[in-house]
């Protein structure tokens, strides 16, 4: 019997951390912000996620977080995990390329933009089970 509650347990864990997106057409981009210098466990910490639902019908992409839902409208769909965006002010493209989350910064060369990009903080994306560990501070 204690077997059979072990297996239970481990099934719910690992089928609560593994990312079921694909059963909906949502794909979800996972944040952590980390010093430059960071180390494992280090001082990460988790920024709220985003869902996005890519239509490559309309080649649009919702995208849904805690605070809103928008409509994304200058974007080049391919399938769920292959997409990109481009941001209204055109100031960055994101987006997914073989389901791994990236952004691209396209600001103007002026002389304040390295200023601006200059921070000792780092975005780093990362799967759901690396997401979780560092919103639980277990590394």
């Amino acid at each position: 019997m204690r077997k059979i509650i072990v297996i239970i347990l481990v099934g719910i864990f690992f089928s609560y951390i593994f990312d079921w997106g694909f059963l909906t057409g949502r794909i979800t981009e996972y944040p952590i912000l980390c010093p430059n210098d960071f180390h494992e466990g280090n001082g990460c910490m988790t920024i709220r996620i985003t869902d996005y639902y890519p239509d490559k019908n309309t080649q649009t992409v919702k995208a849904k977080s805690d605070f809103e839902i928008k409509t994304l409208k200058k974007c080049s769909v391919i399938n769920r995990s292959n997409w990109e965006c481009k941001y209204d002010d055109e100031s960055a493209t994101f987006g997914f390329n073989n389901g791994q989350y990236h952004s691209t910064t396209l600001w103007s060369k002026t002389q304040n933009a390295e200023d601006m990009l200059k921070t000792d903080l780092e975005y780093i994306y990362v799967p759901r089970w690396r997401y979780l560990l560092e919103d639980w501070h277990i590394i």
